[in-house]
């Protein structure tokens, strides 16, 4: 078991107690909202760069985005705080974290996360390194590898308009399937569909996507991690900018890993409805039903 402060230091103590029961209602409870309005100061700022600073912005992330392997992701948050002991405010931002073997305990509870092996102060730019030496002459706000999986494919679909943050959770030969491997006559609706190739053509994808709609929710509801595979199972809704047409689908994300980077990634949503989203007339007639009639949509 590993103590980051002095049990006798009672300010201590309670600092870290406030965190387990952060990281308690938070992972645990899933009441992140209240567990940042409870245990966050509004001026926290938020050593990730994904991630808004304020207490309640962080409360909001986790809500949308609670998903069963979250830990590692507070985690950061925890080191950083008992680190400093500064609930209202810390600077504290850990660049690279060990496995996830390290127990933290209290008297109640016992959590297993990712400790940091070298974090640097945000303000002076210069690492504390835990286990050796580093520095970040210019104190830049980067983004940093996360060994965990699910936390890597996290990050990257929230920055899908960020060449630089894909090249860096990327392979450079990535591959992307958008619904299909190739449909010119669904590309004719959604230039975005079929088979693309590398960083690059992913943010001009993801950039045509944009345009095209406007995102009115996106949510992951189920996730899977097994070996060097992460699967996000959810739903959104997007309106289109020219029609102003609603959608909500369900959709599927398979990712691939190769070195910890993502080396192929598979999209699938209700396709059907997402392209009626743009349609502004017109029928079109079906017949799937052998014993069936011909039905005109």
């Amino acid at each position: 078991m590993i103590e980051l402060i002095a049990t006798n230091d009672s300010r201590a103590m309670r600092n870290k107690n406030n965190v387990l029961d952060l990281y308690d209602l938070v992972i645990n409870k899933k009441r992140s909202e209240e567990a940042t309005a409870k245990f966050v100061s509004p001026s926290y700022i938020q050593h990730n760069p994904l991630i808004p600073d304020g207490s309640v912005a962080l409360g909001r992330f986790f809500a949308r985005t609670m998903i069963p392997t979250t830990p590692a992701l507070l985690a950061s948050i925890f080191i950083a705080w008992t680190l400093r002991a500064k609930p209202s405010s810390t600077g504290i931002r850990c660049n690279s974290w060990a496995p996830l073997t390290t127990p933290l305990r209290s008297s109640r509870r016992t959590f297993r996360v990712r400790m940091p092996t070298a974090c640097s102060d945000r303000n002076a730019g210069k690492a504390k390194s835990l286990r050796s030496s580093g520095s970040n002459k210019r104190g830049r706000r980067h983004y940093l590898m996360s060994t965990n999986l699910t936390a890597v494919l996290q990050e990257l679909l929230q920055n899908t308009s960020n060449l630089k943050v894909l090249r860096q959770f990327m392979t450079p030969d990535v591959t992307y399937v958008s619904l299909n491997f190739d449909n010119p006559e669904l590309k004719k609706i959604e230039p975005w569909t079929g088979t693309h190739k590398g960083p690059r053509e992913l943010a001009d994808v993801f950039g045509a996507i944009q345009r095209c709609w406007k995102t009115l929710d996106f949510k992951v509801t189920d996730t899977i991690e097994q070996g060097g595979r992460v699967a996000f199972i959810g739903s959104f809704t997007y309106k289109a900018s020219v029609t102003g047409k609603e959608i909500t689908s369900p959709f599927g994300l398979l990712a691939r890993f190769e070195g910890g980077k993502v080396a192929y990634l598979q999209f699938l949503e209700d396709s059907y409805g997402t392209a009626g989203s743009f349609k502004t007339g017109g029928a079109t007639r079906f017949h799937s039903d052998p014993s069936g009639k011909e039905v005109e949509v």
